[in-house]
């Protein structure tokens, strides 16, 4: 008798681009945990965006500080403090993410999880201008890979992948006019939720998730007879 080995199979069935996010983003808050607290701090005060710090960008009394307090506006993605703000972002990411960045490519998917960080922490940063709250946590590029799906999906042509589509809309607005009532509350944190993030970069996700265009295949050459 022979036996064939099937081929190993791995175990998380995710693109690199959302795996090694992932891994980062579990890296960095087991850092939170196992660090000194100053440690911790100083590493949070860099990363997270902080809205009165943009207060002295505008007035260009930031200085040589101003690269760095623009950047947050990227690196606050990174930052998760608490287990479950982090596994709920995670396993969006591995769900949804892995399928954005298999419809759209890896330079796409970057630009996609870019903008909608971008987006997410500019719409929070207006909202809170100012205000002295710590912003941090990839919800806002969660939400662009929310909106990308949606977006892939409205493209289709089938009737039920549309109403899959707006079915994504109504929930994410749903969702977040109840975070926006209740805070914190409705997951049970003691925290509140940047839910105006969540919409800014839901839209970046809409702008950016338009299908890849398939390549039109050239003609054979003719040849004179």
């Amino acid at each position: 008798m022979t036996s064939v080995q099937s081929p190993r199979q791995p175990i998380v069935n995710a693109p690199p681009v959302t795996v090694a996010l992932c891994l980062a983003l579990c890296g960095l808050w087991g850092f939170f945990q196992l660090a000194p607290e100053n440690w911790g701090f100083v590493v949070l005060a860099r990363l997270a965006l902080f809205p009165p710090d943009f207060l002295a960008v505008a007035s260009g009394a930031a200085g040589l500080d101003t690269v760095a307090i623009l950047a947050t506006l990227l690196t606050h993605a990174l930052v998760h403090v608490d287990g479950l703000h982090l596994l709920v972002n995670v396993g969006f990411l591995l769900a949804i993410g892995s399928q954005c960045e298999r419809a759209l490519g890896v330079p796409r998917y970057v630009l996609l999880l870019m903008a909608a960080t971008l987006a997410g922490g500019a719409t929070q940063l207006a909202a809170d201008w100012g205000e002295p709250v710590v912003v941090y946590g990839a919800s806002g590029a969660v939400s662009g890979c929310l909106g990308a799906l949606a977006r892939l999906a409205l493209s289709g042509r089938l009737p039920a992948a549309r109403r899959f589509a707006l079915a994504i809309v109504g929930v994410v607005v749903v969702t977040n006019v109840l975070l926006a009532v209740f805070g914190g509350e409705l997951m049970g944190a003691d925290t509140e939720v940047a839910w105006q993030a969540h919409l800014g970069g839901f839209a970046a996700g809409l702008i950016l998730g338009w299908p890849a265009r398939p390549r039109r295949q050239s003609p054979p050459n003719a040849e004179d007879a």
